[in-house]
């Protein structure tokens, strides 16, 4: 790989793990300013033994879009800035480094030639 594609590929990367950092950062600023709108604060000469009338169910909406937005964009900024260190642009890249790290392109070499071997053995003694 060139240089300039390393490159290329290290800047979409890049902007990829700010993009959904921002992303994540707005939906934390949004959902921080959500639930600071639907506290209860009385005024000076409110009556504060009654409660405020509000709605459940749209309270239980805002709560699910926060939740959503949050979990998405921490979940898309985790796999960015991941693929980023890894340095992965791809599935197949993923699945090399994977098999590389936990070491199971040694395991399917002594697989092979174990199974050479029990082949190799089991013509010898067809053909004899």
């Amino acid at each position: 790989m060139s240089a300039d594609e390393s490159e290329k590929r290290f800047f979409k990367q890049g902007t990829w793990v700010v993009g959904s950092a921002a992303v994540t950062i707005t939906a934390a600023l949004l959902s921080r300013r959500s639930v600071r709108a639907r506290m209860y604060r009385p005024k000076t000469f409110e009556a504060n033994h009654i409660p405020p009338k509000f709605n459940m169910t749209k309270d239980a909406a805002f709560a699910m879009v926060d939740a959503t937005l949050l979990s998405t964009g921490f979940f898309a900024f985790g796999v960015a800035s991941t693929c980023w260190l890894m340095d992965v642009s791809s599935f197949e890249q993923f699945g090399r480094k994977m098999k590389a790290y936990w070491g199971a392109e040694e395991r399917e070499k002594q697989v092979l030639k174990e199974a050479d071997k029990e082949i190799d053995e089991a013509v010898q003694t067809w053909f004899k």
